[in-house]
């Protein structure tokens, strides 16, 4: 709806460029540049979109979905990512999809952060009744004992509380100057808390 909106100011702005000679040049200048701006915001809201619910998901799948946040991520940090996902027995229901690929995205901004890594893994593993989530990545790690004591738990939180709300587990595994690994498990056949 925003970006409709959107379109149709820029085809008002558009409608002006018809008498644009009749203009003064600093109102030909403020027209150009409201132009570029709502098209900047065009852009930047139709990314948060996607940051909200990734049609990838939808139309391609966790697979699809997670190849793509990584590439963008390593394109984005030029820090390595490689991901291991083979087929899955059973497909997660769209709620555990997005939980999934929300917590990786969690993860990821969290390392680019604070990690000071080079290299990123994630592997996501499914069997009948559950996916098995790691992300590992080779920075500079943390006391994992300090999560919650200090503002950089506010993320971690957040991570266990999506797999809380689908009835699974998380866990954090750091010591200083050995990088960090997360493990979530979902349960594949509970639907999220109220």
């Amino acid at each position: 709806d925003i970006n409709q909106r959107l379109a149709m100011l820029a085809l008002g702005l558009r409608t002006l460029e018809q008498h644009e000679q009749a203009l003064p040049e600093s109102a030909r200048a403020t027209l150009h540049q409201s132009q570029q701006d709502i098209l900047t915001l065009s852009n930047d809201v139709r990314h948060m979109a996607y940051r909200f619910h990734p049609s990838i998901l939808d139309d391609l799948g966790l697979d699809a979905a997670l190849k793509r946040l990584l590439d963008e991520f390593t394109h984005r940090t030029q820090i390595k990512t490689l991901l291991v996902n083979p087929p899955f027995i059973t497909s997660p229901s769209k709620a555990i999809a997005t939980a999934i690929y929300r917590i990786v995205q969690e993860c990821l901004s969290n390392i680019a952060r604070h990690a000071n890594a080079t290299r990123v893994e994630v592997e996501l593993f499914g069997s009948e009744r559950e996916l098995d989530l790691m992300v590992r990545d080779n920075g500079v790690g943390f006391a994992a004992e300090s999560i919650g004591r200090e503002r950089q738990g506010l993320g971690l939180f957040n991570l266990r509380e999506r797999a809380l709300a689908f009835h699974g587990t998380s866990r954090v595994q750091s010591h200083p100057g050995q990088g960090t690994e997360i493990h979530v498990q979902l349960p594949l056949c509970e639907t999220p808390s109220p």
